[in-house]
């Protein structure tokens, strides 16, 4: 019994740590390594062709209207603050930076900074340029192209005061603007925010990009005065079909971030 026990151990033993091979454990690990590198490699690859041609899913689209409102919706906070803490006036709110093509210089705006949005004694704001994946690159050379645009010279209808015929300079609205939006994305925008196409499309109205510079002034009218852009009303957030405006049949994201 002894003997049989003995040659037991002797065939059935595990071998010793060091008589094991560790190169192959090492080429198994490195192999598996690069395989997940290939695998994420691929599908980034693959994300930056579907936005590049135009192939997004509805999925997509969503996140990226959603990232688009977000950084929209920041500048809501920053100028309550500006207004409540920092006892700014609505027209001496400062949008002046050093990034979009357009000016925003208001000279109205106090010389010590605590009025300006981008201005650490202000509300601090970093200017962040749009993510130029969610716009339509064939729009690439038209002006505001990948700008944040700010606008004080209309007025939605049913947001604030004004629920009417917006005819007066105190209903005008500050807004926040992005043009040349693509159109999956624009349709995305009005699906969150529960606005009906128009002839199966996004709503039309004329919307500028007359930089604002502390004056509130009605000179482009409403948003929501016409049949095509009716299904705008009373949405403080959504997207347009520019039909005559600085962006005449691009799409427009817009949110109003100062109603009056």
């Amino acid at each position: 019994m002894k003997n049989q026990a003995f040659l037991k151990n002797i065939l059935f033993r595990r071998a010793p740590c060091h008589d094991r091979n560790p190169v192959a454990g090492n080429a198994l690990f490195i192999i598996l390594v690069v395989i997940i590198l290939l695998a994420a490699l691929t599908f980034t690859l693959s994300r930056m062709n579907a936005k590049s041609s135009g192939n997004i899913s509805a999925e997509q689209a969503q996140m990226m209207a959603e990232h688009i409102m977000r950084a929209a919706f920041v500048y809501d906070t920053a100028i309550g603050n500006l207004i409540s803490g920092h006892h700014c006036s609505e027209n001496e709110l400062n949008f002046k930076n050093n990034f979009t093509s357009q000016s925003y210089d208001n000279t109205n705006a106090p010389a010590d900074g605590r009025c300006d949005l981008y201005n650490p004694a202000g509300a601090g704001l970093l200017y962040k340029a749009p993510d130029e994946n969610d716009l339509d690159s064939d729009m690439a050379a038209s002006a505001h192209y990948g700008d944040w645009v700010f606008n004080a010279s209309q007025c939605v209808i049913g947001i604030g005061d004004e629920q009417g015929t917006c005819t007066d300079d105190s209903e005008a609205d500050l807004l926040i603007i992005l043009p040349y939006l693509r159109r999956d994305v624009c349709l995305a925008v009005n699906r969150l925010q529960h606005i009906d196409l128009y002839s199966n499309d996004a709503p039309e109205e004329d919307l500028t990009g007359l930089g604002f510079v502390g004056n509130f002034s009605n000179t482009d009218g409403a948003v929501g005065d016409v049949a095509p852009g009716e299904n705008l009303v009373k949405k403080t957030t959504g997207c347009l079909k520019d039909s005559g405006g600085d962006w005449g049949g691009s799409y427009v994201f817009y949110h109003v971030i100062f109603p009056r």
